[in-house]
Parts: structure tokens; sequence; C-alpha cells
């Protein structure tokens, strides 16, 4: 009888640790977002006629001259545009301010997005979702607040050029 007890005993005794064993489970994600295509191509730079120096304030919609770069993205995407626009053009001409107006820039999706005229020297926050995948960035295209000009006061014969950058961001 003893045996039995302690036999019984024993068993209670691991009974009870396993019954008292607990666990729990939870899952958690991983993500991942793949933008997909993004590239940038300058396909037009701004060339002025030649002037003289006498000419005074020259601008890209007097000279029929505009920049033009073209993207190509996944559709649906948001995208942003920022340029770096040279205060000054610079060679052995000297130093000739140059500007762009504050409507002189505008996007355009292929895929009919529609227009974004915008100023170039704050950029486009938000331009999109684009229904295409490709689409063009244009700078200094039209007269006024829309063009891009240069002053050719402070100026001796010779030639200057600057770097206009674009950047687009996949938002």
């Amino acid at each position: 009888m003893k045996r039995f007890l302690a036999f019984l005993c024993g068993f209670v005794i691991a009974f009870c640790a396993v019954a008292s064993a607990q666990s729990r489970s939870a899952n958690e994600t991983a993500s991942i977002h793949l933008d997909g295509v993004l590239t940038l191509t300058g396909t037009q730079a701004i060339v002025y006629k030649t002037h003289f120096v006498t000419d005074g304030i020259v601008s890209t919609s007097g000279d029929a001259t505009q920049a033009i770069w073209s993207w190509n993205t996944t559709p649906g995407n948001k995208l942003s545009f920022s340029f770096v626009i040279p205060s000054a053009l610079t060679g052995t001409a000297g130093s000739l301010p140059f500007a762009c107006g504050t409507t002189s820039a505008f996007a355009q999706d292929a895929g009919g997005a529609g227009v974004a005229v915008f100023n170039p020297n704050s950029g486009l926050a938000s331009y999109g979702p684009v229904l295409g995948s490709t689409g063009n960035v244009h700078l200094g295209q039209d007269v006024g607040a829309s063009s891009c000009t240069v002053d050719l006061s402070s100026s001796v014969h010779g030639d200057a050029t600057g770097t206009i950058q674009l950047t687009v961001t996949v938002l």
C-alpha cells in the first residue's frame, strides 16, 4: 500500500506540474515596399542664341529654348521635383546673373495625370499618382514668370555656362 500511495503521490505531483505549465504564441509580420523603377534623363539643354553684350536681359522665351528632362517610373507612384539652379552663368564672358521665374517649370505625365506648373526655386512637393510610366519636366518654356533669364549688362564677349540639376524622388 505504501508503494501504491507513493506511486499515486508521484503521479499527482507530476500531473500537477504538467497541468500548471503554460505557453503562449503571437505572430508579427515583416513587410517591404518596392518602388519599382525610377530613371531620369536630361534630354534638352537651355541654349540661348548668340547675343551682343548690349542686349540687356535675354530670356528663354525670346530665344525659344527650354530645358527638358524625361522620367520613367512605375504607374501609381507619387513624385516630387526639386531643382538646383545656378545664380549665375560663368565663363569667359564673366559672371552673368541667371534666374528662373516662379512659374517657369512644369511636370507632365504621358499617361494623363495632368500638367503641374510650379516654381523651380521651391520645387513641387507632390505630383501624381502618375497614370503612365513616362513623363517630362520642362524649365523656361514661356514668357514672363515662366521664363529663365540671363542679364548681359555686366558681360564681355565670350561664353558662359551653368549646370541646372533636377532631382526626382518617389514618395
